[in-house]
């Protein structure tokens, strides 16, 4: 009898702190989304708009508005001209836990509207493509952005999926691109790729991207190849000319050298002839 007492009162804990723990999880992100989206007030300015995004980041990272919060945040670095900014918040968004997706009040404002998801939404569209979060209700009816409709004639398959991942990555590359980085644009690309629908529009842009980003890594690999195997040729030549400039100096010193020591010979025979003519002179002047 007391054992079961004991186990009954030991599952009664861990059923209220299972309902504690997703109470607390839930309040959370309740409260995430109210700062989040009052970052959307139309009486804020940009700083303190991006100021609550970033704390949306940095204290609710674990919630889905995080997702958003960065997305935001790009878009807006993107736009102002901060690329830099642009490219660590995408990367940011990237390297989270589980792949990046917008909620729809995201999706219903000015900020996504004047993006270029919208545009990428509709030629998913006729692929049968439909961008819908998990959980949301997915109506076979009419393709009006953003209303989670799509249109298909009976027989089509509709397709949920997911478009941030992609964008995301591909606008990174971009961005790195721009920046002259290519090997990380590759990557990035690369990635867009792996994320894009099968034999779609996008397979084919990011597969023509890549071919050429990877051409100019090949022409750029030959040229510091080339480069390299021109410089040990060009010090080669540098030392040869080198040694022989010192020979060239060494036997002009040499025959300067020779020169010194045969004007001194002369010298001396001048000098010794010079002192037989006096002893003559004199012998002649003694004589008379």
């Amino acid at each position: 009898m007391a054992l079961r007492v004991t186990l009954l009162a030991a599952l009664c804990l861990v059923v209220a702190a299972t309902v504690a723990s997703g109470a607390a999880d839930d309040e959370t992100e309740d409260q995430a989304r109210w700062d989040y989206e009052s970052a959307f007030l139309p009486q804020l300015t940009g700083r303190e708009r991006v100021q609550i995004l970033e704390d949306v980041v940095e204290q609710y990272g674990d919630t889905r508005w995080a997702d958003d919060a960065l997305w935001v945040l790009s878009e807006m670095a993107d736009r102002g001209g901060y690329l830099k900014k642009a490219i660590e918040f995408r990367k940011q968004l990237l390297e989270r836990k589980s792949p990046p997706e917008l909620e729809p009040f995201t999706r219903s404002q000015r900020v996504y509207i004047d993006s270029v998801a919208p545009a990428v939404e509709m030629l998913l569209q006729y692929t049968g493509h439909l961008y819908s979060r998990k959980g949301e209700k997915v109506i076979v009816f009419n393709p009006i952005p953003n209303t989670g409709n799509l249109y298909s004639r009976k027989g089509e398959k509709v397709i949920v999926f997911n478009p941030i991942p992609m964008l995301t990555a591909e606008e990174l590359a971009f961005d790195y691109q721009r920046t002259g980085e290519n090997k990380l644009a590759l990557e990035q690309y690369r990635k867009a790729l792996s994320a894009a629908p099968p034999d779609s529009f996008f397979t084919k842009i990011y597969t023509r991207r890549i071919d050429q980003l990877e051409k100019q890594a090949e022409l750029i690999k030959k040229a510091e190849q080339k480069t390299e195997n021109t410089q040990p040729a060009g010090k080669a030549e540098e030392v040869e000319q080198k040694t022989e400039n010192t020979e060239s100096a060494g036997k002009a010193e040499e025959a300067k050298t020779d020169n010194g020591k045969q004007e001194e010979k002369t010298g001396e025979k001048a000098g010794k002839q010079d002192g037989e003519a006096d002893s003559r002179e004199d012998e002649e002047e003694g004589g008379e």
